[in-house]
């Protein structure tokens, strides 16, 4: 059975280095994962978050504005959990940010989150899931009454993934990805040779043949435009 000891030897890449372009008239000095969110930055949350659940280091994979990051974190003290830097100097992709870490990597598997998302899950039973199915790759889905503007996940009976749909496919109510993943190590072979490529598109379809499952989670806010902000600060505090 999982634990928090077993989560002192499983590393977190936070993926924090987009130019957030849809959010410049309200983070255009700052990168949107610090945007205060109910009185507090976005990114403090997910790191008390996953504090709490009792995983030793964190790594934030920084790009644009990264300095601000950085400093934002420099006095951070937690005995149990600490933080790291991956830095960007040029834009790597969501994809080209998880194989930079490679090297870092210490365990068989690890845990991936877009650090503009929030999704209410218990990380040991997720865990606990991603080990039992021996799977290569584990994600996080959430259903929405509205998923056109999203891809959709579709899933198996046996919650192993099936298929990944592209956005305003004219589906409504369906399964999207909350964009949090536990990969085992292995995942790295599959990569593209190149250092700039994207996990959505260039890793994930391809590797559909392999044992891929979805978790279901709740609650799903995300912060990645203007009114997706909005509407996260009206039902954060219903969240947390």
């Amino acid at each position: 059975m999982v634990n928090k000891e077993n989560f002192k030897n499983v590393d977190v890449l936070i993926l924090c280095g987009g130019k957030g372009t849809r959010m410049l008239s309200l983070a255009a000095d700052k990168p949107k994962v610090l945007l205060d969110l109910w009185g507090k930055p976005f990114l403090d949350i997910l790191i008390e978050n996953l504090a709490s659940f009792g995983f030793g280091r964190i790594i934030l994979g920084v790009g644009h504005l990264k300095e601000k990051i950085i400093d934002h974190f420099a006095s951070y003290t937690n005995e149990n959990t600490r933080i790291d830097f991956s830095t960007e100097d040029m834009p790597l992709g969501t994809g080209g940010a998880v194989k930079k870490i490679q090297s870092l990597i210490k365990g068989d598997n690890f845990l991936v989150m877009n650090g503009d998302g929030f999704c209410s899950i218990d990380y040991q039973k997720f865990y606990e899931n991603h080990l039992d199915k021996k799977a290569l790759f584990s994600m996080v889905l959430n259903k929405i009454s509205d998923s056109s503007g999203y891809g959709n996940v579709k899933l198996g009976d046996d919650d192993r993934v099936l298929e990944f749909a592209e956005k305003d496919s004219g589906t409504k109510t369906g399964l999207i990805s909350a964009g949090i993943y536990f990969m085992n190590k292995d995942i790295f072979s599959y990569m593209p040779k190149k250092n700039t490529f994207s996990l959505e598109y260039d890793l994930f379809p391809k590797i559909l043949d392999k044992p891929c499952y979805g978790f279901i989670g709740k609650n799903f806010v995300d912060i990645g435009t203007i009114e997706k902000y909005k509407k996260a600060n009206q039902l954060f505090s219903k969240l947390i």
